[in-house]
């Protein structure tokens, strides 16, 4: 029952501000396809994780591939994004403007030329798990599940006592990659608190709870271990997805969704025509099949014998998958704005 009195000085002018995204390149041997390597510049206070840590983290695996002398085969762009923690004055959604401008008015052909986004939010806090996992969109979860025994990517979790997940949390909408998925970009996301939903039990809070948005947001939050094994491990992954030609996603996963999603009950009540929707998901489900056939063929095949021939077949192959990812978040994945 006490009472305070706020005095508030801050004024909101509205397009009184402008915010840059700011792009640097690593060129690949080829110039047509390509990587991200993300994170948000803008802050509240000192922002030491959110984000600093995240600029930090891409700018980190851009600097050991050079170190390195690692030649990617496609051009590697790191971003820095303006305008993650303010979007459009007015919006119910108060984030990730600048991405949302960077693809779809600025560089809008990224969408079809993207192999994956490696976006990172509060990339050097300890989580407390002792097991290291990813969140990514349900198209590139297999991937990490074959990628379990990769020697790199096992020596980057050697001080997490269980290893690495296998399980991938699913991307969110809580940062700058929900506008690049949008447009059409799957990606992948380092684990945060805000991704896998844990929250307060037992009087004990998480980081957003206790430091997001705040003064404590602060360098004494650094955890090494953590930003270690977030460079090495989607440095891993960036390296195993720019070596092969063609990119696995794998759709079969989001037939997989769609069926276990799908409430008969409420599709009775809406009028939905059940006999076709089956119908169509299975052809779905044998096109998707079909598609990671032909991945696996064209990857085997170019990795007993790298031509330039079978590399243009991935080339070919990465505009269909994307293609098909992009008919995915359209039909099936999005944000309902409202003026309320």
């Amino acid at each position: 029952h006490t009472q305070a009195t706020l005095t508030v000085d801050s004024e909101m002018i509205k397009d009184g501000g402008t915010s840059y995204d700011v792009v640097g390149y690593i060129p690949g041997v080829h110039h047509d396809q390509q990587i991200l390597f993300a994170g948000h510049y803008d802050m509240y206070f000192t922002g030491f994780q959110d984000d600093c840590s995240a600029v930090s983290t891409a700018m980190s695996m851009a600097k050991s591939m050079i170190d390195s002398g690692y030649t990617p085969q496609n051009d590697i762009l790191v971003v820095a994004h303006g305008a993650e923690e303010w979007g459009a004055t007015g919006s119910e959604f108060d984030w990730t403007r600048g991405a949302y401008e960077l693809i779809y008015n600025v560089h809008p052909e990224w969408a079809e030329k993207t192999l994956a986004l490696f976006n990172f939010e509060l990339s050097a806090y300890d989580t407390g798990d002792d097991t290291f996992s990813v969140t990514c969109v349900p198209e590139y979860a297999n991937l990490i599940k074959t990628l379990a025994e990769n020697d790199a990517l096992k020596e980057s979790v050697k001080e997490f006592k269980n290893g690495l997940n296998v399980e991938t949390y699913d991307a969110t909408t809580m940062e700058d990659g929900v506008s690049y998925r949008g447009a059409g970009v799957p990606y992948f996301l380092n684990t945060t608190d805000t991704c896998s939903g844990t929250s307060a039990q037992d009087g004990q809070y998480t980081w957003t709870e206790l430091h997001y948005h705040t003064e404590s947001d602060n360098e004494k939050t650094y955890s090494e271990k953590f930003m270690k094994a977030n460079i090495g491990v989607f440095g891993s992954i960036a390296i195993t997805i720019d070596q092969s030609p063609a990119i696995s996603l794998d759709f079969e996963r989001t037939c997989e969704d769609l069926e276990n999603s799908f409430d008969v009950a409420y599709a009775s009540e809406a009028g939905v025509d059940i006999e076709a929707w089956n119908k169509n998901l299975a052809n779905f489900k044998e096109k998707a099949k079909q598609m990671n056939a032909e991945a696996q063929d064209i990857n085997m095949r170019y990795a007993k014998q790298a031509t330039q021939e079978i590399y243009n077949e991935g080339k070919t192959y990465n505009q269909k998958a994307l293609s098909m990812f992009k008919k995915v978040q359209d039909a099936f994945i999005g944000i309902e704005f409202s003026s309320n």
